[in-house]
């Protein structure tokens, strides 16, 4: 595998020290800002069901998993080696995103050999110092894994075919696989790079490409297939009619914008200060290749991947209801690959000096945008919540100071995975609960409605429950009468109570 460091092609030297150097510097920061306790969104959901893989349980048969596989069993291989904590999870996180920099910034040096300094800037500039980029790609989601298997079986995809070689074919069939069973984000993956392959010259050479490729994305089918084995209706459930019926409460029947409300979404992030630089620059990259500016037919093949990897991803996120700004940041390593040949071929193309003068300042004015838009950003970005696993972890350390550690607990899955808890059977998942399906099928669902819940909470079932101060279950739910103890706790949002009581556990109610 000494190729990707090297690069292919026309790469016959070595990376040189000043672009690793730069490298370098943003592989620290990427560290650096994974050890800050950054979080976001569903990460503690994540963490969660990696944590029950680590202790047996198995996704869709033994509790609700809306997600693809790979994830929890990847990284409870990892916690179990160096710790079940959000610290060595957002650590393992770190090193893919900057396996995935390492990866773009290479494979632009191999292609730009004249200029190779030039292109680890350009890989940091667009991608290290992007707040979005760097933030989803150090904490506990999908997204590192997903980017880094995706990148590498481009520049796998691309070797095998330059070289034909059919192990490395068969390779990139398995890391585009896994980038698909990563994260759904990048379903398009499989298809685009068979059709791009079809394409390519020689026509023994690229039906022996296509198998071997697809022999390797097939190898994910068997995991599939035992988990199919285990628990077929739940398992089609959770991967496949939830996302098309069930994404959330009101979702039942998606509007019929929904892919207007998509692209909506799509059109958004690529103004937004994330992705207009390297929207701008992609688009530049698309113009040459669409004119044929670009001389190397090599070349032009590969960017051809590159630009039907970012529509067909962006074309596919946007089509799910409802979709959200951030999973567009799978597409942002491909785009820096399209945005750095179109600023190649602006720097080789024949100028008058207006014109010369008129592309060094767009191109001077949109990196240094991206240069100074985290600083811009710090009340927005990732540098401005530094304190969220703190709190977790200030409310985890409350919660095992005054219930055993058998005892059910309600809180989210993040202060869970905080406090080391393994939720009650049922409750693994807090999207599960709020789901509106047949009595019948929830039992096979491994999952507790909402309503339940909180007839337990009423009754005094849990041994502590956590909630935000402002939510109304508080009151409804007469929570000060059924626990006679509660702790005022800070979290970034606000107060939170964490109710318990001083009754032995023994004495509690009979558990269901």
């Amino acid at each position: 595998m000494n190729f990707l460091a090297r690069g292919t092609g026309d790469a016959g030297r070595r990376m040189p020290w000043q672009a690793w150097a730069i490298i370098s510097i943003g592989a620290i920061a990427i560290v650096a800002l994974s050890q800050s306790g950054v979080s976001y969104g569903d990460e503690g959901f994540h963490l969660l069901a990696a944590s029950l893989v680590g202790a047996g349980k198995v996704p869709y048969r033994d509790f609700f998993y809306q997600h693809p596989p790979l994830f929890p069993y990847l990284y409870a291989g990892w916690m179990y080696i160096a710790g079940a904590t959000w610290r060595s999870a957002h650590l393992f996180s770190a090193l893919l995103t900057i396996g995935t920099v390492s990866l773009v910034a290479t494979y632009l040096a191999s292609r730009f050999t004249a200029s190779r300094v030039a292109a680890a800037v350009f890989t940091f500039l667009l991608l290290c110092l992007n707040p979005q980029f760097v933030w989803l790609g150090t904490v506990g989601h999908p997204y590192a894994l997903c980017m880094f298997l995706g990148v590498l079986a481009f520049r796998l995809v691309i070797h095998g075919n330059e070289h034909g070689n059919r192990s490395v074919a068969f390779l990139a069939g398995l890391a585009a696989g896994g980038s698909v069973l990563s994260s759904f984000l990048l379903i398009p993956i499989l298809p685009i790079v068979s059709i791009w392959i079809l394409f390519q010259q020689g026509s023994r050479r690229r039906t022996a490409q296509i198998a071997w490729f697809v022999a390797g994305a097939a190898v994910w089918s068997v995991p599939l297939a035992w988990f199919f084995v285990q628990a077929p209706q739940p398992m089609l459930f959770e991967l496949v009619e939830y996302h098309l019926y069930y994404r959330g409460p009101t979702y039942r029947i998606p509007p019929s914008d929904a892919f207007f409300s998509g692209l909506r979404q799509l059109i958004g992030w690529a103004r937004s200060w994330d992705g207009l630089a390297a929207t701008l620059l992609g688009l530049v990259g698309f113009w040459f290749l669409l004119f044929r500016r670009i001389q190397k037919p090599m070349h032009r093949a590969e960017l051809a991947l590159a630009a039907a990897l970012t529509g067909g991803v962006a074309l596919f996120v946007s089509t799910p209801y409802p979709a959200f700004s951030y999973y567009f940041v799978v597409i942002t390593p491909f785009l820096c690959i399209l945005a750095y040949h179109g600023i190649a071929a602006l720097a080789r193309a024949r100028w008058t000096f207006r014109q010369s003068a008129f592309a060094l300042c767009l191109c001077a004015a949109v990196l240094t945008t991206t240069a100074v838009r985290p600083t811009y950003r710090v009340d927005e970005s990732v540098w401005g919540l530094p304190a969220v696993w703190d709190a977790h972890g200030a409310i985890a350390a409350a919660i095992n100071r005054v219930t055993p550690p058998d005892a059910p607990v309600y809180a989210p899955e993040g202060i869970l995975f905080a406090a080391r808890r393994l939720p009650h059977p049922g409750l693994e998942n807090s999207f599960a609960g709020e789901l509106d399906v047949a009595s019948g099928l929830i039992a096979s669902l491994n999952f507790v409605p909402q309503s339940r819940i909180e007839e337990r909470i009423r009754q005094g079932w849990f041994a502590a429950v956590w909630m935000d101060a402002n939510d109304p279950l508080i009151n409804s739910l007469t929570l000060s009468r059924v626990y006679d103890r509660r702790m005022t706790l800070r979290t970034i949002d606000g107060d939170s109570f964490l109710f318990w009581r001083s009754t032995p556990v023994a004495q509690q109610p009979n558990r269901p």
